[in-house]
């Protein structure tokens, strides 16, 4: 469900359709307490960064500016302190539910639900992050845009929150990709082998790309550019090894203003029925006629 203000802010929304022309392996380890000590430790060192930032800032407002006492600086930090703590415990509630189980260690796969298998948004964000960064720069007639993974970062964005995979419902087992895995250790050499959940080449992939207006240099073709990037270096495990990779079938404008359009229309309409909700009860009690409470609620409705 939106929010009351969303709608407030400009934007540009594109339907995507992409279609994999290699296969693409899971990134999701096949073990709740592996997927919490992982994301766990990601999570919570990306808080505590954002923490010190913030830390910093408010710092400096009591040094330089001395708009806070030490008093209520102490106090701000503890409620961002405990707002991260919150957010942790809150996506990895969510999380952990969609994780599958397996006996076999080194085993990654897919997130997955009621409904099926799935990606969450961040996947498809952490593929655009990763292709600004690639690009670094790009330019879009005569203008210069720098820095196109913080760009990316602050004005695009992807939804729904989970991607569903085009695999059906009763389909329980997917392919699976077994390779092994080399690393150098101080006992010398070791070769371990690792399985993955395979979606395979074919496969298309639905969803969308959000991108606010205000104050963006970003224009529609960068984002093109960014998806094109799919065509080299893909989603998911062993993208070095062409893991993963797509091409853009469909890339189509929403229009957002017939989608505006309908919910002004339709909170007018609700606010013209409450008026005349009013009116016929004021009018009812004038002449002294009852109105019963079902008379009401069914005016309300």
């Amino acid at each position: 469900m939106a929010g009351l203000f969303a709608h407030l802010l400009e934007k540009t929304t594109w339907a995507v359709v992409v279609r994999l022309t290699t296969p693409l392996l899971g990134t999701v380890p096949k073990s709740k307490d592996v997927y919490t000590k992982f994301i766990l430790s990601k999570m919570q060192a990306e808080e505590k960064k954002r923490l010190k930032e913030r830390q910093k800032e408010l710092t400096n407002r009591v040094d330089e500016e001395q708009v806070l006492d030490k008093t209520e600086l102490d106090s701000q930090l503890l409620l961002a302190g405990q707002a991260s703590e919150d957010l942790v415990k809150q996506v990895m509630a969510e999380e952990q539910s969609t994780v599958e189980e397996a006996e076999e260690k080194g085993w990654t796969g897919f997130h997955r639900d009621e409904n099926g298998y799935f990606v969450y948004d961040y996947f498809i964000k952490g593929f655009i992050n990763h292709a600004a960064r690639t690009l670094k720069e790009d330019r879009v007639g005569a203008v210069d845009v720098k820095q196109l993974q913080d760009k990316c970062k602050r004005y695009v964005f992807v939804t729904p929150r989970r991607i569903y995979l085009p695999v059906p419902k009763d389909e329980n087992i997917l392919p699976i990709l077994e390779r092994p895995l080399r690393a150098e250790t101080p006992q010398g050499p070791r070769v371990a082998l690792t399985r993955s959940d395979m979606i395979k080449e074919g496969a298309e992939i639905e969803f969308k790309i959000q991108m606010l207006s205000q104050g963006n240099p970003l224009k529609v073709e960068t984002i093109q550019k960014i998806l094109g990037y799919g065509e080299f270096f893909g989603l998911g495990q062993w993208r070095s090894g062409g893991y993963g990779r797509f091409e853009t079938i469909s890339f189509e404008l929403v229009n957002e203003e017939s989608t505006k359009k309908k919910r002004v229309k339709k909170t007018k309409e609700k606010t013209e029925s409450s008026e005349a909700s009013t009116e016929g009860s004021s009018e009812n009690t004038d002449t002294g006629d009852p109105v019963s409470d079902g008379s009401e609620e069914a005016s309300e409705e």
